[in-house]
Protein backbone atom coordinates (compact mmCIF):
# COMPACT_ATOMS: atom_id res chain seq x y z
CA UNK A 1 0.00 0.00 0.00
CA UNK A 2 2.76 2.42 0.97
CA UNK A 3 4.78 1.49 -2.12
CA UNK A 4 1.74 2.26 -4.28
CA UNK A 5 1.38 5.58 -2.49
CA UNK A 6 4.95 6.51 -3.38
CA UNK A 7 4.42 5.40 -6.97
CA UNK A 8 1.49 7.82 -7.06
CA UNK A 9 3.64 10.61 -5.64
CA UNK A 10 6.22 10.02 -8.38
CA UNK A 11 3.51 10.71 -10.95
CA UNK A 12 3.15 14.27 -9.63
CA UNK A 13 4.90 17.19 -11.29
CA UNK A 14 8.24 18.06 -9.69
CA UNK A 15 6.87 21.08 -7.80
CA UNK A 16 4.27 18.95 -6.02
CA UNK A 17 6.82 16.19 -5.49
CA UNK A 18 9.30 18.48 -3.72
CA UNK A 19 6.50 20.13 -1.80
CA UNK A 20 5.52 16.68 -0.52
CA UNK A 21 9.08 16.12 0.70
CA UNK A 22 8.90 19.45 2.53
CA UNK A 23 5.86 18.36 4.56
CA UNK A 24 6.17 15.76 7.32
CA UNK A 25 5.51 12.23 6.09
CA UNK A 26 3.54 10.12 8.63
CA UNK A 27 4.65 6.92 6.89
CA UNK A 28 8.35 7.65 7.44
CA UNK A 29 8.69 9.90 10.49
CA UNK A 30 6.63 9.32 13.64
CA UNK A 31 4.36 12.07 14.91
CA UNK A 32 4.78 13.74 18.27
CA UNK A 33 1.49 12.14 19.34
CA UNK A 34 2.81 8.67 18.49
CA UNK A 35 6.09 9.32 20.31
CA UNK A 36 4.29 10.60 23.41
CA UNK A 37 2.16 7.47 23.50
CA UNK A 38 5.26 5.30 23.17
CA UNK A 39 6.95 7.13 26.04
CA UNK A 40 4.00 6.52 28.33
CA UNK A 41 4.31 2.79 27.66
CA UNK A 42 7.96 2.59 28.73
CA UNK A 43 8.71 0.62 31.87
CA UNK A 44 9.16 2.57 35.08
CA UNK A 45 12.03 0.19 35.88
CA UNK A 46 14.11 1.64 33.04
CA UNK A 47 13.40 5.14 34.33
CA UNK A 48 14.91 4.23 37.70
CA UNK A 49 18.02 2.71 36.15
CA UNK A 50 21.25 4.47 35.27
CA UNK A 51 21.80 4.82 31.54
CA UNK A 52 24.64 6.11 29.39
CA UNK A 53 25.35 6.36 25.68
CA UNK A 54 28.53 6.29 23.64
CA UNK A 55 29.42 8.88 20.99
CA UNK A 56 31.30 8.41 17.73
CA UNK A 57 34.67 8.63 19.48
CA UNK A 58 33.83 6.04 22.14
CA UNK A 59 33.15 8.55 24.91
CA UNK A 60 30.42 7.59 27.39
CA UNK A 61 28.05 10.20 28.77
CA UNK A 62 25.12 9.80 31.17
CA UNK A 63 21.57 10.01 29.88
CA UNK A 64 20.01 12.64 32.11
CA UNK A 65 16.52 12.55 30.61
CA UNK A 66 15.51 8.94 30.07
CA UNK A 67 12.07 9.92 28.74
CA UNK A 68 13.67 12.00 26.02
CA UNK A 69 16.06 9.15 25.20
CA UNK A 70 13.10 6.77 24.84
CA UNK A 71 11.41 9.31 22.59
CA UNK A 72 14.27 9.43 20.12
CA UNK A 73 14.86 5.68 20.45
CA UNK A 74 11.27 5.18 19.25
CA UNK A 75 11.81 7.83 16.56
CA UNK A 76 14.86 5.92 15.31
CA UNK A 77 13.15 2.53 15.27
CA UNK A 78 10.18 3.89 13.31
CA UNK A 79 12.37 5.81 10.88
CA UNK A 80 14.85 2.99 10.25
CA UNK A 81 11.98 0.67 9.37
CA UNK A 82 10.35 3.08 6.93
CA UNK A 83 12.91 5.52 5.53
CA UNK A 84 13.97 3.01 2.87
CA UNK A 85 10.61 3.54 1.13
CA UNK A 86 11.15 7.28 0.76
CA UNK A 87 14.78 6.75 -0.27
CA UNK A 88 13.66 4.28 -2.90
CA UNK A 89 11.05 6.66 -4.27
CA UNK A 90 13.56 9.53 -4.31
CA UNK A 91 16.15 7.48 -6.20
CA UNK A 92 13.48 6.25 -8.60
CA UNK A 93 12.55 9.88 -9.23
CA UNK A 94 16.16 10.68 -10.11
CA UNK A 95 16.42 7.60 -12.32
CA UNK A 96 13.27 8.64 -14.23
CA UNK A 97 14.45 12.27 -14.38
CA UNK A 98 11.46 13.48 -12.34
CA UNK A 99 13.99 14.78 -9.82
CA UNK A 100 16.80 16.83 -11.33
CA UNK A 101 18.99 19.65 -10.14
CA UNK A 102 17.26 22.23 -12.41
CA UNK A 103 13.88 21.07 -11.06
CA UNK A 104 15.15 21.38 -7.51
CA UNK A 105 16.42 24.91 -8.12
CA UNK A 106 13.11 25.93 -9.70
CA UNK A 107 11.31 24.65 -6.62
CA UNK A 108 13.57 26.54 -4.20
CA UNK A 109 13.23 29.66 -6.32
CA UNK A 110 9.52 29.71 -5.49
CA UNK A 111 10.16 29.64 -1.76
CA UNK A 112 11.76 31.89 0.83
CA UNK A 113 15.15 30.56 -0.28
CA UNK A 114 15.09 32.97 -3.25
CA UNK A 115 14.24 36.13 -1.26
CA UNK A 116 17.13 38.66 -1.36
CA UNK A 117 18.74 39.27 2.01
CA UNK A 118 21.53 41.49 3.22
CA UNK A 119 23.76 41.90 6.23
CA UNK A 120 26.02 44.72 7.31
CA UNK A 121 29.50 43.43 8.00
CA UNK A 122 32.21 45.88 9.03
CA UNK A 123 30.51 48.71 7.18
CA UNK A 124 29.97 46.71 3.99
CA UNK A 125 26.59 45.39 2.87
CA UNK A 126 26.64 41.74 1.78
CA UNK A 127 23.71 40.59 -0.32
CA UNK A 128 22.75 36.93 -0.61
CA UNK A 129 19.89 34.43 -0.70
CA UNK A 130 19.54 31.22 1.27
CA UNK A 131 19.60 29.36 -2.04
CA UNK A 132 23.02 30.85 -2.85
CA UNK A 133 24.25 29.28 0.40
CA UNK A 134 23.23 25.74 -0.55
CA UNK A 135 23.04 25.55 -4.36
CA UNK A 136 26.47 23.96 -4.95
CA UNK A 137 25.93 21.39 -2.21
CA UNK A 138 22.46 20.54 -3.57
CA UNK A 139 23.95 20.01 -7.02
CA UNK A 140 26.60 17.72 -5.58
CA UNK A 141 23.97 15.77 -3.63
CA UNK A 142 21.96 15.14 -6.82
CA UNK A 143 25.10 14.20 -8.76
CA UNK A 144 26.23 11.75 -6.08
CA UNK A 145 22.72 10.26 -5.99
CA UNK A 146 22.94 9.62 -9.74
CA UNK A 147 26.22 7.80 -9.21
CA UNK A 148 24.73 5.85 -6.31
CA UNK A 149 21.93 4.53 -8.54
CA UNK A 150 24.34 3.06 -11.10
CA UNK A 151 26.68 1.69 -8.40
CA UNK A 152 29.52 4.08 -9.16
CA UNK A 153 31.85 5.27 -6.43
CA UNK A 154 30.27 8.10 -4.42
CA UNK A 155 31.59 10.79 -2.10
CA UNK A 156 29.00 12.33 0.23
CA UNK A 157 31.43 14.54 2.17
CA UNK A 158 30.80 17.88 0.48
CA UNK A 159 27.00 17.61 0.43
CA UNK A 160 26.76 16.42 4.04
CA UNK A 161 29.28 18.87 5.49
CA UNK A 162 28.05 21.92 3.64
CA UNK A 163 24.29 21.34 3.97
CA UNK A 164 24.47 20.49 7.69
CA UNK A 165 26.33 23.70 8.51
CA UNK A 166 24.18 25.82 6.18
CA UNK A 167 21.07 24.35 7.82
CA UNK A 168 22.09 25.94 11.10
CA UNK A 169 22.92 29.26 9.44
CA UNK A 170 19.59 29.46 7.65
CA UNK A 171 17.64 28.46 10.75
CA UNK A 172 19.53 31.15 12.67
CA UNK A 173 18.45 33.70 10.06
CA UNK A 174 14.84 32.55 10.33
CA UNK A 175 14.79 32.98 14.08
CA UNK A 176 16.47 36.37 13.80
CA UNK A 177 13.65 37.54 11.49
CA UNK A 178 11.17 36.62 14.21
CA UNK A 179 12.84 38.12 17.26
CA UNK A 180 15.79 40.15 15.96
CA UNK A 181 18.45 38.27 17.93
CA UNK A 182 20.02 34.83 18.14
CA UNK A 183 22.33 35.66 21.04
CA UNK A 184 21.98 34.86 24.72
CA UNK A 185 23.51 36.30 27.88
CA UNK A 186 26.34 34.32 29.38
CA UNK A 187 25.88 32.91 32.90
CA UNK A 188 28.75 35.16 33.92
CA UNK A 189 27.25 38.50 32.88
CA UNK A 190 30.69 40.08 32.65
CA UNK A 191 31.32 37.92 29.59
CA UNK A 192 28.39 39.57 27.80
CA UNK A 193 26.51 37.71 25.06
CA UNK A 194 27.26 34.72 22.86
CA UNK A 195 25.61 33.15 19.84
CA UNK A 196 22.88 30.64 20.64
CA UNK A 197 23.78 27.01 20.03
CA UNK A 198 21.74 24.94 17.59
CA UNK A 199 20.03 23.14 20.48
CA UNK A 200 18.96 26.52 21.93
CA UNK A 201 17.61 27.64 18.56
CA UNK A 202 15.59 24.45 18.12
CA UNK A 203 14.10 24.88 21.60
CA UNK A 204 12.99 28.46 20.93
CA UNK A 205 9.15 28.47 21.07
CA UNK A 206 8.93 31.02 18.26
CA UNK A 207 10.01 28.39 15.75
CA UNK A 208 6.73 26.60 16.41
CA UNK A 209 4.94 29.44 14.63
CA UNK A 210 6.37 27.96 11.43
CA UNK A 211 7.55 24.43 12.10
CA UNK A 212 5.58 21.65 13.75
CA UNK A 213 6.92 19.67 16.69
CA UNK A 214 7.30 16.82 14.19
CA UNK A 215 9.71 18.98 12.17
CA UNK A 216 11.67 19.96 15.25
CA UNK A 217 11.90 16.33 16.35
CA UNK A 218 13.45 15.47 12.99
CA UNK A 219 15.94 18.34 13.28
CA UNK A 220 16.97 17.23 16.77
CA UNK A 221 17.23 13.61 15.60
CA UNK A 222 19.52 14.39 12.65
CA UNK A 223 21.69 17.23 13.90
CA UNK A 224 22.07 16.97 17.70
CA UNK A 225 23.11 14.51 20.37
CA UNK A 226 19.48 13.70 21.17
CA UNK A 227 20.32 10.66 19.07
CA UNK A 228 23.51 9.12 17.73
CA UNK A 229 23.62 10.93 14.38
CA UNK A 230 24.65 14.31 15.86
CA UNK A 231 25.71 15.27 12.34
CA UNK A 232 26.14 18.98 12.86
CA UNK A 233 28.46 18.47 15.84
CA UNK A 234 30.55 15.77 14.19
CA UNK A 235 30.93 17.85 11.02
CA UNK A 236 31.73 21.09 12.84
CA UNK A 237 34.42 19.42 14.96
CA UNK A 238 35.88 17.38 12.11
CA UNK A 239 35.13 14.04 13.74
CA UNK A 240 33.74 12.40 10.61
CA UNK A 241 36.21 10.37 8.57
CA UNK A 242 35.57 9.51 4.89
CA UNK A 243 34.15 6.12 5.90
CA UNK A 244 31.53 7.78 8.13
CA UNK A 245 29.71 9.38 5.20
CA UNK A 246 26.92 7.59 3.37
CA UNK A 247 23.76 8.19 1.36
CA UNK A 248 21.47 7.87 4.37
CA UNK A 249 23.12 10.70 6.32
CA UNK A 250 23.21 12.92 3.23
CA UNK A 251 19.55 12.14 2.48
CA UNK A 252 18.44 12.98 6.02
CA UNK A 253 20.30 16.30 5.88
CA UNK A 254 18.72 17.03 2.48
CA UNK A 255 15.25 16.32 3.87
CA UNK A 256 15.90 18.78 6.71
CA UNK A 257 17.03 21.46 4.24
CA UNK A 258 13.99 21.06 2.01
CA UNK A 259 11.71 21.09 5.06
CA UNK A 260 12.94 24.60 5.83
CA UNK A 261 10.89 25.76 2.84
CA UNK A 262 7.84 25.42 5.10
CA UNK A 263 8.95 28.83 6.35
CA UNK A 264 7.50 30.28 3.16
CA UNK A 265 4.62 27.82 2.98
CA UNK A 266 3.24 28.68 6.44
CA UNK A 267 4.90 31.89 7.61
CA UNK A 268 3.53 35.43 7.44
CA UNK A 269 7.02 36.82 7.89
CA UNK A 270 8.83 38.91 5.23
CA UNK A 271 9.94 35.85 3.24
CA UNK A 272 6.37 34.64 2.73
CA UNK A 273 5.90 33.34 -0.79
Amino acid sequence: MIKNMYNTILELDYQCLFRYLAIEDPYVFPSEEMLSKKQSEESTISQRSTHSKMDLNGNNSPINDINEFHKYFAFDIFTRNNLWMMKGAFLEGIKNKKITYPHLIKFFNKTCFSVPRSINRNGSVIEYTWLSCVDYALRDFINQSKRYIVLKKTDWRFATDSLSLKFEGILRDMLAIYCGSTTKRQKNEEKGYSEMLLDDILRDPRLKDVFSQDDINLFFYVFTNKWFYNIRNYVAHGFFKPQDYDFKKAFLVFLCIIRLTKYSIKSNQPCHD
